[in-house]
C-alpha cells in the first residue's frame, strides 16, 4: 500500500528535529519556545520479524496574549518486511487570550493515515476555549468551535463537508514524578465523524527525560468496507523536555 520504510533515515530526521527542539510543556515564558519530544522504538528477529516506530515533536511559543502550537507525529510498524501501519499527523494552532479563562483560536489539521482507508483527511476550525484551572501545573481546557473538513476515501472522489468540532485538554499531575493526560478530539460532519482519544501517564526519571505509557483510540464512522472504524495503539516512549 505504500513504500518500504527505511526506518534509519527515519530515525535519522526525528533526531534531527529533536537536536533542534523538541514537545510543548504547558505554560511557555513569553518570548520563548519550549516544548518535548518523545521516542519510541522496538524491533524482534528470528522467528518473527517485526519493527515498529513511535515518534512524536510539538513546539509552544508564548508572545504576549498569543500563543503558538505545532504538533508533528509519526508511527510505523512492519511485519516480516510489510509495512502494516503507517500514520503522519499535523496539527498546528493559534491562541488569542481575551480574559482571564476565555481564548479564541483557529486550527488546521493534516492526517495521513495509509492504513484507514484514508489517502488523507485534512480540516480548518476556529472556535472559542475555556481554562477551567489555574494554576499552569493543572491543565483542564476545552474548545468549541466550526470549520470545513476534506476527506479523501482511497480510489474515491474527494469529499468536503462543514463540521463542528470539540477538544478537550487534561493534564494532571499527581506528585512531582507522576502526571496524567488526557486528549479529545470530535470532528463531527454530515459525511463522517473523527474521534481521536490519547491517554498517558508520565514517569519522570530526570528533570529533561521521562517514560510515557500512552493510549489512542481513533474512530471514523464513515470507512470502506473491509476496513474498521476503530484503530487503537498503545505506546512506551522515551521522553525529552525543554
Amino acid at each position: 500500500m505504500s513504500a518500504k520504510l527505511s526506518y534509519p533515515r527515519l530515525l535519522l530526521a526525528v533526531f534531527s528535529l529533536f537536536s533542534a527542539s523538541t514537545y510543548a510543556t504547558e505554560s511557555p515564558k513569553p518570548g520563548e519556545f519550549n516544548g518535548e519530544g518523545e521516542l519510541g522504538y522496538n524491533s524482534t528477529a528470528g522467528n518473527s520479524n517485526s519493527s515498529s516506530l513511535n515518534a512524536k515533536l510539538g513546539i509552544n511559543y508564548l508572545l504576549a496574549d498569543w500563543e503558538h502550537s505545532l504538533n508533528l507525529s509519526a508511527v510505523s510498524a512492519q511485519n516480516e518486511g510489510v509495512n502494516t501501519r503507517e500514520r503522519y499527523l499535523l496539527d498546528g494552532q493559534a491562541s488569542r487570550t481575551f480574559s482571564e479563562v476565555y481564548y479564541g483560536f483557529g486550527n488546521l489539521r493534516y492526517d495521513k493515515d495509509l492504513f484507514s482507508g484514508y489517502d488523507y483527511q485534512t480540516n480548518l476550525t476556529a472556535g472559542i476555549g475555556r481554562r477551567f484551572w489555574q494554576p499552569k501545573t493543572e491543565v483542564l481546557n476545552l474548545e468549541v468551535g466550526a470549520g470545513y473538513q476534506v476527506d479523501k476515501l482511497q480510489n474515491q472522489a474527494e469529499q468536503s463537508h462543514p463540521i463542528l468540532r470539540t477538544a478537550l485538554k487534561l493534564r494532571y499531575p499527581i506528585n512531582a514524578q507522576l502526571g496524567l493526560s488526557q486528549d479529545l478530539l470530535v470532528n463531527a460532519g454530515e459525511q463522517n465523524t473523527h474521534s481521536e482519544s490519547v491517554s498517558g501517564i508520565k514517569v519522570k526519571m530526570t528533570e529533561s527525560l521521562a517514560l510515557k505509557l500512552s493510549y489512542t483510540l481513533k474512530h471514523n464512522s464513515k470507512v470502506l468496507v473491509g476496513r474498521e472504524n476503530l484503530d487503537t495503539l498503545t505506546a512506551l516512549t522515551l521522553v525529552y523536555g525543554f
